[in-house]
């Protein structure tokens, strides 16, 4: 199948407003585990999405089916479709754009023998087994992707997006006594040269040992240090909040907060989905172009992510954030989120704040926060920082607060920024006046 035709025989039936995607990507992952490649799988799909307005109504369909035989049963569900479908008023973006071109496709990446990248997993497991005799069971895991997105419309818009990465990865239990403590460590990007086995060694290794003899301080506040990978995800869920779909539907907390002053002055959140890194992306799901913008500005809330119909809603133009999920165009935001850096280096930090605690680790941000009004109660993993440095590992704590309070009470930002696979950039930030509890 291929949109011209696609588009010719809707015209041939009086539809004349209508988009097409194909979503190709291949995949393969390896592990090793105990001296043995336990895992070597391979995964090749191509997703093909049309959807039509048909009576002023989007309908939609996806097949894997690649053959033109394949149109007419498409359109004829479409057709169908539409009779069941009450809501109105699907947009196709018809403005004439420029595309900024950027190849950040590395083309090496997938000339790299399969031999060389298992024997690379292989060679980490070794090492790591020689690392520390407390290191009991290790697996190493390599996982490459190559995806493109193709995307057309009627009026005549076609962008392509294309992009890889590979991932190393390394799960290793740690046992002592009758102490165990689980560390995981990953290392990702597009450029196979640039991965360093005697560095991922070396940090998997420091971080791994850090987690034992932990130790429980008294239930109180603190002064707290988000580590970047903790900053991602709460940064993750925070600007998901800025959904204008959830907007109209009273659904998120900066609904009529618009131009007005949401977080700490510190605080500048912006995307940049034009930058050239491995995360660049030239247009959203309905053939917008993206654009690097200021989500929040020094505290200040600019702008909701748009697609489309939310942006008609707002009377504003679409900022290129629809997100094809499913048979469903909704909104996401982009790669590439940052927030921005303070002035001070990761020592320099910690000496300015002397004394608190490090938070290395959440879980179930997502499960298990009230999206609405932003509280949560979350067990975590960090260190004590006691006189400027990073001393014992904590265990057993759990954090009470909330996202929304968190960004307007930020008191610091470092100027490291570390990437995170969510494909956030992320320093540290720093509260104080957490509650913490063990």
């Amino acid at each position: 199948m291929n949109a011209k035709t696609f588009f010719l025989k809707l015209k041939k039936k009086k539809i004349n407003d209508a988009e097409y995607r194909c979503i190709t990507s291949s995949a393969f992952s390896l592990e090793v585990f105990k001296g043995e490649l336990n895992n070597y799988t391979t995964h090749t799909t191509s997703l093909i999405t049309v959807d039509a307005i048909i009576d002023g109504k989007l309908v939609m369909s996806t097949t894997e089916n690649l053959s033109n035989e394949s149109i007419d049963k498409l359109i004829e569900d479409l057709i169908e479709t539409s009779k069941y479908t009450h809501k109105k008023g699907a947009l196709i973006y018809k403005k004439k754009s420029k595309y900024e071109q950027y190849e950040h496709f590395n083309n090496k990446l997938g000339t790299y023998p399969i031999k060389k990248k298992i024997d690379t997993i292989f060679e980490i497991e070794k090492r790591l087994k020689k690392a520390d005799k407390r290191f009991t069971e290790i697996q190493v895991g390599y996982d490459e992707k190559e995806v493109s997105h193709e995307y057309q419309n009627t009026s005549g818009i076609k962008t392509t997006n294309k992009y890889n990465y590979y991932v190393f990865s390394a799960e290793i239990v740690i046992k002592e006594n009758d102490e165990t403590k689980v560390h995981n460590e990953m290392f990702i990007n597009n450029d196979f040269a640039k991965f360093n086995i005697d560095e991922f060694v070396k940090e998997a290794t420091k971080h791994a040992l850090k987690k034992l003899h932990p130790v429980q301080l008294k239930s109180k506040k603190y002064n707290v240090i988000f580590a970047p990978e903790v900053t991602a995800e709460l940064l993750s869920s925070y600007v998901s909040q800025l959904n204008a779909e959830l907007v109209l539907k009273n659904s998120s907390w900066f609904k009529n907060k618009l131009n007005k002053n949401v977080a700490s002055p510190l605080v500048t959140i912006f995307e940049s989905p034009l930058k050239h890194t491995i995360d660049f992306v030239n247009s959203d799901d309905q053939g917008v172009p993206t654009q690097n913008i200021d989500l929040i500005k020094n505290g200040k809330l600019k702008t909701y992510l748009h697609n489309l119909e939310t942006a008609k809603a707002f009377k504003v133009q679409s900022n290129g954030h629809a997100s094809l999920t499913g048979s469903k165009i909704g909104i996401g935001a982009h790669a590439a989120l940052f927030l921005k850096p303070g002035k001070l280096r990761r020592r320099d930090f910690f000496n300015k704040i002397k004394n608190g605690i490090y938070i290395n680790h959440l879980e179930g941000l997502h499960a298990g926060m009230n999206a609405q009004n932003g509280n949560f109660s979350l067990k975590c993993e960090g260190m004590i920082l006691e006189n400027g440095k990073i001393t014992k590992p904590l265990d057993m704590m759990t954090i009470s607060d909330n996202l929304f309070n968190i960004f307007k009470n930020v008191k610091d930002i470092s100027k490291n920024v570390e990437y995170i696979k969510s494909d956030v950039f992320a320093p540290c930030i720093y509260l104080n006046n957490v509650s913490i509890s063990f």
